[in-house]
């Protein structure tokens, strides 16, 4: 699905240099609000196969990331954090929590300010310190990672073929990015529900959720939205191999798990998780 969107956007001409491939993952950051970890995640993952075709350094890209994420959280209420923020708030005897906030966002200068010259770098392409040395090493020696840089996503991973036979398509990126976020809201909304008092009010429910919950929930969804949609394709082109998945599932479970050794096994699994991390 990522590979499909990157050619999409490609296409459309909408992506044709370094400034605009990093303001893919800067607007991602800034459109969703939900929950940081879900804010990096989406943005990364869709912004890493652009900013690597148009040489911006995996420093850069994880400063996006980074900046867009707890920054443009705590200036949108209407999520957990607001809701700490409030809670916070009431502790201390505030009358008003909620127009307390809504009141204190403009003086929130981190954020403001850490999103602005966020901003400022994108479009200038103004860098310093470190981040002048990345990006100078990109330019002169291809290089998007330092010498002796340890990604937690291996190469395999990242350079994965499409599979034969498999057309990749944008929806397969759009909608399980779709069912993420609102899968993320819809947990919030849940697990503080299971733990609010009767008739608690939205933000009193706010409040009480488990945002590492949901956020577990809304990866399996995603997840389990993703492989639906690639095994539904594979079955639509080759409508033969839907009466032998089941038979042959089982004939092959079987040998595999019986081939493959314990460290293997672990491997792939750690393979597969490593896949999620954004940058």
């Amino acid at each position: 699905g990522v590979e499909r969107f990157v050619r999409w956007v490609g296409d459309r001409r909408w992506v044709t240099n370094r400034r605009q491939a990093q303001l893919v993952p800067f607007i991602l950051g800034v459109l969703i609000t939900v929950e940081s970890s879900i804010t990096s995640l989406v943005a990364g993952t869709v912004g890493r196969p652009l900013t690597d075709r148009y040489r911006v350094s995996r420093e850069k890209l994880a400063y996006i990331c980074d900046s867009t994420s707890a920054p443009i959280c705590i200036l949108v209420p209407f999520n957990g954090w607001g809701a700490m923020v409030i809670g916070l708030l009431a502790v201390q005897g505030v009358e008003s929590p909620v127009a307390v906030l809504l009141s204190s966002l403009v003086w929130n200068f981190y954020a403001v300010v850490a999103i602005l010259v966020l901003l400022v770098t994108i479009l200038a392409g103004w860098e310093v310190g470190p981040m002048k040395r990345a990006e100078r090493r990109v330019r002169d020696e291809g290089k998007l990672m330092a010498d002796g840089a340890h990604p937690l996503v291996g190469e395999d991973v990242l350079g994965a073929e499409t599979l034969e036979g498999l057309s990749p398509r944008p929806v397969n990126l759009v909608l399980p990015v779709l069912t993420m976020i609102l899968s993320i809201v819809a947990g919030i909304y849940l697990t503080g529900r299971a733990v609010a008092p009767e008739g608690a009010g939205l933000w009193e429910i706010i409040q009480a959720s488990s945002g590492s919950t949901a956020v577990l929930w809304a990866v399996i969804a995603s997840l389990v939205v993703l492989a639906i949609l690639n095994v539904r394709l594979r079955f639509r082109k080759n409508p033969g191999q839907a009466r032998m998945a089941g038979q042959t599932l089982r004939r092959c479970s079987g040998q595999a798990l019986r081939r493959c050794s314990g460290q293997a096994f672990l491997d792939l699994i750690f393979k597969g998780m490593g896949g999620m991390i954004p940058v």
